[in-house]
């Protein structure tokens, strides 16, 4: 049926189909973001016990005061918080976390707890072997060394919280941390929302790019050059993530500024009418159902924004592309490298 088409679905970016190679179905690829979140969202209500399970405090038993979330509360600490089921912090991520708090001495990274505190304590302990392993060189492991002790001490895991306080949550942050390669949408939505900067590093795959279809969406480039989100938030590799989670969490007026100008386009990711209509495009297409993009258009009454125009839309989707396909070749070369070093 598909194959009958006229216009036939478009199923891959100009030049690289390599992501192809992981999926067993027909890649179909849609314009605009391809997810879409109410703004004004009312939040049914939650039983406590389904919100945090049997949750708890881990980690972080330094003396430094927490809030009523378990978040350390100090004047000059950066808060790194990556609020996400802890099924999505994979080991390699691990390491990206304690980069982070090895560069910057006052930063604290906070996690959500699994609402089974077996769960959380097997994330736990595997983030401590992970620290004696990058900063107790040479001891035999069995204790941590002092380096190590202080790092996990600011490590954080708090308790889940209902629906409609997790944006409240995340404004006790300096930086949202979406995680890769398994990262979310709706916890990226809510850092928007929160007015928070939160920084991805787009994979290859759905799970791990729709952060970044946001920042597509915002186009922050065109309020501040640079604010861009190449610049700011969305990393070309895991270095450069570090690096650009530390920048925002230690330079606050940097981050006020980053803040400030999502907050000027987060607008564009409400509510989008785009999303609705690519969805209805293909499912009809799909189901061999005739009908003219126009024709559907005028049934949704839906009309275009002006940023989501073919010329302006193909220009940002040829640049994020580009920019991904040299994300993905330092990538690689840095896996590369570290496969040679590992193996000296």
């Amino acid at each position: 049926v598909l194959e009958n088409h006229k216009q036939p679905f478009r199923t891959h970016m100009t030049g690289d189909r390599r992501y192809e190679e992981h999926y067993t179905e027909q890649v179909v690829l849609f314009d605009g973001q391809a997810i879409s979140f109410p703004l004004d969202r009312s939040h049914p209500k939650q039983d406590s016990a389904l919100a945090a399970g049997d949750a708890f405090i881990e980690g972080g038993k330094g003396a430094i005061g927490v809030d009523e979330y378990g978040i350390p509360r100090h004047k000059n600490a950066s808060i790194y918080m990556c609020f996400q089921s802890l099924f999505k912090i994979q080991p390699s991520f691990d390491h990206v976390l304690i980069h982070i708090l090895h560069t910057d001495k006052n930063g604290h990274v906070v996690l959500q707890a699994a609402r089974n505190a077996i769960r959380t304590k097997k994330v736990s302990d595997r983030i401590k072997a992970a620290l004696a392993d990058n900063l107790c060189e040479g001891s035999d492991h069995e204790e941590f060394c002092p380096l190590a002790e202080e790092t996990f001490s600011r490590v954080h895991f708090i308790p889940r919280v209902k629906s409609y306080d997790v944006v409240k949550l995340l404004q006790r942050s300096s930086v949202i941390l979406h995680p890769f390669p398994f990262g979310g949408s709706k916890t990226a939505s809510d850092a928007i929302e929160a007015g928070v900067p939160i920084v991805t590093y787009p994979q290859k795959y759905l799970r791990g790019r729709m952060a970044a279809s946001f920042f597509t969406t915002m186009a922050l480039h065109e309020v501040s050059p640079d604010v861009a989100a190449s610049a700011c938030c969305v990393a070309s590799n895991v270095l450069d993530y570090v690096s650009k989670a530390v920048r925002l969490g230690q330079d606050k007026e940097y981050r006020d500024k980053v803040a400030s100008v999502i907050s000027q386009r987060s607008h564009r990711i409400w509510d989008d009418k785009q999303t609705s209509f690519e969805w209805a495009r293909f499912l009809t297409r799909a189901l061999g159902v005739v009908v003219e993009a126009h024709e559907l258009s005028i049934e949704m009454k839906y009309t275009p924004e002006s940023w989501q125009e073919d010329e302006i839309l193909a220009r940002e989707y040829e640049r994020e592309q580009d920019r991904w396909r040299k994300s993905t070749s330092v990538s690689e070369a840095l896996d590369r490298r570290q496969e040679i070093v590992s193996k000296h």
